[in-house]
């Protein structure tokens, strides 16, 4: 008999990030999305089309927005430009939650499908028995031999129900 190889490690649920990385990879992010989202919903509510300065605008017009609070559409570097100071404020506020709500959201269902993942943790996938060189009925044969207690099968005591 060959030596044996290792079972595969049960699922790990340990952050991937710090959690002050994934806060600062939030804000940044959430702050992109809300200016330049924000100034293209504003734009396109003021029927001007988006406006989206593109990948080259993007550090210079955020470095003009500091400049020109009062006004938004001064930051943006050429025309299509967002609407008046009121609308783009408020429109990166709504941009900024719905990504902000979007991203928990999506959070919360990837950790949902994580933690029902986890419910059958020691239990083989077929996937880690074709690893170590098992299909599934010399699984069940050889967990029988090694853990007899756990394979036996008793009688089940019938309860009489009320029908």
């Amino acid at each position: 008999m060959s030596a044996q190889r290792p079972l595969p490690n049960p699922i790990r649920m340990e952050p991937v990030l710090p959690a002050g990385v994934v806060l600062g990879l939030h804000i940044v992010c959430g702050g992109f999305v809300a200016v330049f989202g924000g100034g293209a919903l504003s734009a396109l509510l003021c029927l001007r089309g988006p406006a989206a300065p593109g990948w080259h605008g993007l550090t210079p017009t955020l470095a003009r927005l500091t400049e020109h609070w009062s006004d938004p559409a001064a930051a943006w570097p050429a025309d299509p430009r967002p609407g008046p100071a009121w609308l783009t404020w408020t429109c990166m506020i709504l941009v900024a939650i719905a990504w902000c709500s979007a991203v928990a959201i999506v959070g919360a269902e990837i950790d949902s499908r994580r933690r029902h993942r986890r419910r059958r943790v020691g239990l083989a996938t077929r996937g880690d028995l074709r690893r170590i060189g098992l299909d599934p009925h010399t699984a069940a044969r050889k967990s029988a031999a090694e853990f007899p207690e756990q394979a036996r099968r008793e009688p089940r005591r019938h309860r009489w129900r009320w029908r």
